[in-house]
């Protein structure tokens, strides 16, 4: 059969089991339209309770049918409560994990030897993390100290709260917490000595381990409605946010630091369309950045950047196929150059297998580089169009989606070729023309996956946390090596970097501390000391140059740089305060740098950030948040911490689709489309922490969980493993449907509320989603009881993704109610949560979600019947449009067409019943929002109970 489209039938398939669990996966494989058909077998093993113990994707699967010994990819060992005690991974080794009574992590191994214990107190609460290795000796890495309830911890809001946490990198101090939870005050100490740190038991003797002095502090304004007012970095540098009554950024402005500070306006005058999205702004040097998005699906299709007197400097143009991947980016505001018989024109072209694998992109470069890590050689300003050239690039994955092959045509010859490991995904480059041999392979990484040479002779060493530790490009038998390292903070991000460079005559140190809003660099060697202050402007993003000594020739100080961004974020065109161009660059898809201009060596010297707006070290490594990638072989260099949350192999990036994924901190990838929203721009944090503000001086009412010496604040309440097992439920979602262990419809309609009858619960219930022992996303639910049970139970009080009120019947969620008086989670946590259902196959479309309705309106709603209707017009979202857009219903219903507005109902509360409540309508909130032909409101339909309750 011929074809004229590679993607003409080419469905995904589902193959489920008798209990309706996937089994397999299979997804169709084209390159071109005239090849055959190759099907891909993603395969999935469950147990007799339902729980996956075996995972394979098409490349093991394939090799399984011949030989039963091939391993799995995952492969997962289960308690009799569902929680994973051990799991395989061909890629990331072995790891065993054991619970303690109420669900937190006691003790940890893994593959390597590593041995993690962690100690909490009588509540539960960490209070210090023991780690050893094979040969390392037991160390304390980090202790955590809560505050009294006393009147001075009171006044700085932080009763019961984390204020000390001893760390990797030193000591963080949280002074104060706003009534929302956010950090106001904080200050950061570093150590004195930067080996692996041992923490005492005493306060004194921890701090005589910390440098002296009193430290970097950073404080924040919140306005009531949680957007940062003010931030003051740990040097004194003021930036000030304004925003518009519907809470959109308006303005950015800095004051620098000391008594002749000037303030800069950084950006202002953002103009927003009615979906949210940013269509013009104007930067402080005066250029003005204009957005342009199609006005049937939202997607941007112009980018382009203007000098205050009209001057083009960035006039990006995209297409799209109908699957909304990019097919070519054209910068109108380049011009057309000839080299070589070429007519070079600036558009970049891209095309596709039928997996959405980036297989072949047009593009240019610069006519000599270097390959590898290196940077290609430095152009100068305005830019010779003899040393520009055209090139293709050609990309072949193997079945697991590595990027085995890369074919490299154009002025520079830098292809490369990889080879796998038979039984996993882990990869080395060739050397000499020369595969690596399986034993090599198997040298090349350690027990967790983590690549042991960066190149040859340079070496990697890994911390006891599978983090980087240690880079060493050149390693000496008699002397000391060359070497960069990295110090992280508690939560796994890096906050301090020192390189280290043996000379004839000495060693010369660099040194950068990562501070919030603020880098200090030092140079032993030139004596330099700068201050990076660094700002997100609307879509952009600025730095600040300021030199406390050591200011080279050819730079102003303080010279303030505005960087234009692409549609990933990388950093396209430099521009200094009157709008000239300071350095341009681009990139090659997966982030290798295609051409570097500058107007001057030095000034190119400070470019840091690049790629995907993220920060490339002097090894040529892209540090990304929580891992690090090496362009050069487009791929991680080591396996994904957050498990297998974006598929089966954890070293390959952004899913082969670097044109149209991005990855925010290295966890997992995410359409670039869904970044261009203000909502889901830098700010927000990936997890929600407790928040017990509403609860202090109130005490649990059940005296049998009041433990000797607690704060017995109501909203803290932790089971034990028996309890877990009576008052939560953990679940999954499979083909759109939530169920138990046991493979049962959670939500048929039934108001029993004993635990025998727990399933048939569908009103009240509360969940919560958070990361399980191997830190996969986690789904429980339970029965939201006052004074008993809450949001804290299903995970022992860690922080969270999402929590809320969620309303189930049949197995199929209808509504969410973002309330939690514990989490107090923001409406874009919902995200979380809505993407954990659409991976199981839910329809968004069917579901709604709104703030928290006021008790008044949910306990009277009869009386209350034209407030609940405004209520609802103003707060109840769709949960495809909040997902797909994060956007409120009254600012998309303003703009889009009649035909796409079906998300405000009208709104009819019948009289509750002699037992408080309405008749169960098993109408959803879809139903409400059918319209006629002319997009009017139809018949105003009973609600469903849910909102009664």
């Amino acid at each position: 059969m011929s074809v004229d489209h590679a993607h003409h039938g080419t469905p995904t398939l589902a193959v489920s089991d008798a209990r309706g669990l996937t089994v397999r996966t299979v997804q169709f494989h084209r390159r071109q339209a005239a090849d055959p058909l190759e099907a891909r077998v993603t395969h999935q093993r469950f147990d007799a309770a339902g729980r996956p113990v075996a995972n394979r994707d098409p490349y093991l699967f394939a090799m399984a049918q011949n030989d039963a010994l091939v391993p799995a990819n995952l492969s997962q060992v289960f308690n009799l409560s569902g929680v994973p005690l051990s799991s395989d991974s061909v890629d990331a080794g072995w790891r065993v994990a054991l619970p303690g009574a109420a669900g937190q992590r006691v003790e940890a191994w893994d593959g390597r030897g590593s041995h993690s214990l962690t100690e909490f107190d009588e509540l539960l609460r960490p209070v210090a993390v023991l780690e050893r290795g094979v040969d390392v000796a037991e160390y304390v890495l980090e202790r955590f100290t809560y505050a009294g309830v006393d009147a001075d911890a009171a006044s700085h809001n932080v009763c019961g709260q984390l204020i000390r946490h001893d760390d990797l990198a030193g000591t963080l101090h949280l002074n104060d917490l706003g009534i929302s939870g956010a950090v106001l005050q904080q200050t950061r100490h570093f150590l004195l000595d930067t080996d692996t740190v041992n923490w005492p038991d005493s306060v004194a003797a921890r701090d005589a381990l910390l440098e002296p002095g009193k430290g970097a502090t950073t404080s924040h304004t919140y306005a009531p409605t949680t957007e940062l007012l003010q931030q003051i970095d740990a040097l004194g540098n003021h930036r000030r946010f304004t925003y518009t009554v519907a809470g959109e950024l308006n303005d950015t402005r800095l004051t620098l630091a000391g008594p002749d500070g000037k303030e800069h306006t950084l950006v202002s005058d953002l103009r927003y369309n009615a979906s949210g999205q940013i269509e013009a702004e104007t930067a402080g040097n005066g250029v003005v950045t204009r957005h342009r998005y199609d006005s049937a699906d939202g997607r941007l299709i112009g980018l382009s950047a203007h000098k205050a007197n009209g001057t083009p400097l960035q006039d990006l143009k995209y297409s799209y196929d109908a699957a909304g991947n990019v097919l070519s980016l054209e910068d109108a505001a380049q011009p057309i150059r000839y080299f070589n018989n070429q007519r070079i024109e600036p558009i970049k072209t891209y095309y596709y297998n039928t997996l959405d694998q980036l297989i072949e992109a047009t593009g240019w470069e610069a006519k000599t580089g270097h390959g590898g890590p290196a940077l290609p050689d430095l152009q100068p300003l305005p830019l010779d169009p003899n040393q520009v050239a055209q090139y293709t690039q050609t990309y072949h994955y193997d079945t697991g989606g590595n990027l085995l092959d890369l074919t490299h045509v154009g002025a520079q010859a830098h292809g490369r070729t990889l080879t796998r490991a038979q039984y996993s995904n882990r990869c080395l480059p060739e050397r000499n023309g020369r595969p690596p041999t399986e034993a090599e392979l198997a040298a090349g990484f350690d027990a967790n996956g983590n690549l042991r040479e960066l190149q040859a002779g340079q070496l990697l060493a890994w911390d006891l946390r599978n983090q980087l530790s240690t880079v060493r490009p050149v390693v000496r038998e008699d002397d000391n090596d060359d070497y960069e390292r990295y110090l992280y903070d508690g939560g796994g991000q890096r906050v301090r970097k020192i390189r280290s460079i043996q000379t004839n005559a000495r060693t010369l140190v660099s040194e950068v501390r990562y501070l919030p809003g603020v880098e200090i660099r030092s140079h032993s060697g030139t004596g330099e000391v700068l201050h990076v202050i660094t700002a997100s402007a609307g879509s952009n993003s600025v730095q600040v140059l300021h030199w406390v000594t050591g200011q080279p020739e050819g730079i102003a100080n303080n010279q303030v740089r505005y960087s234009l961004n692409d549609h990933l974020k990388s950093s396209a065109l430099e521009l200094d305060q009157n709008a000239d161009l300071i350095s341009q660059e681009w990139y090659y898809p997966f982030g290798g740098t295609a051409c570097f201009a500058a107007r001057s060596a030095t000034e190119a010297k400070y470019k840091t950030v690049r790629y995907s707006g993220k920060e490339r070290d002097a090894t040529g490594l892209y540090y990304y948040g929580f891992r690090y990638y090496a362009p050069w072989l487009q791929r991680w260099i080591n396996p994904d911490p957050a498990g297998y949350v974006d598929g089966m192999n954890l070293y390959q990036f952004v899913g082969s689709d670097p044109v149209n994924n991005v990855d925010s901190v290295g966890l997992d990838k995410k359409r670039w489309q869904m970044l261009v929203h203000k909502h889901l721009l830098p700010g927000h944090g990936h997890v929600l922490r407790g928040r017990h503000l509403d609860y202090i001086g109130e005490q649990i009412n059940d005296k049998d969980r009041q433990l000797k010496n607690s704060f017995k604040y109501k909203g803290i309440r932790y089971y034990n493993q028996q309890e877990r097992a009576d008052n939560l439920m953990t679940l999954t979602v499979r083909n759109g449907l939530l169920s138990n262990n046991k493979e049962q419809l959670v939500g048929y309609n039934n108001t029993t509320t004993s635990s025998s009858n727990w399933l048939k619960l569908n009103t009240n219930l509360g969940y919560a989603l958070g990361f399980n022992e191997q830190h996969q996303p986690e789904l429980a639910i339970f029965k939201h009881t006052r004074d008993k049970r809450y949001h804290s139970s299903p995970f022992s009080g860690r922080p969270v993704l999402d929590a809320g009120m969620i309303v189930i019947t049949n197995g199929a969620v209808s509504f969410i109610e973002n309330k939690s008086g514990h989490y107090r989670p923001k409406i874009e946590q919902k995200l979380h949560t809505l993407n954990f259902l659409k991976k199981g196959g839910a329809n968004l479309k069917d579901i709604f979600v709104s703030e928290r309705i006021p008790d008044k309106l949910k306990a009277e709603p009869h009386m209350h019947q034209e407030e609940l209707e405004t209520y609802f017009e103003n707060n109840l979202y769709n949960a495809s449009d909040l997902y797909e857009w994060n956007i409120k219903i009254e600012e998309r219903h303003a703009q889009l067409p009649a035909s796409h507005v079906n998300i405000r109902p009208t709104v009819n509360i019948p009289s509750r019943g002699k037992n408080g409540l309405s008749p169960l309508e098993t109408l959803t909130f879809r139903d409400w929002a059918q319209r006629d032909k002319n997009g009017r409101p139809g018949k105003p339909l009973k609600s469903s109970r849910l909102l009664v309750n």
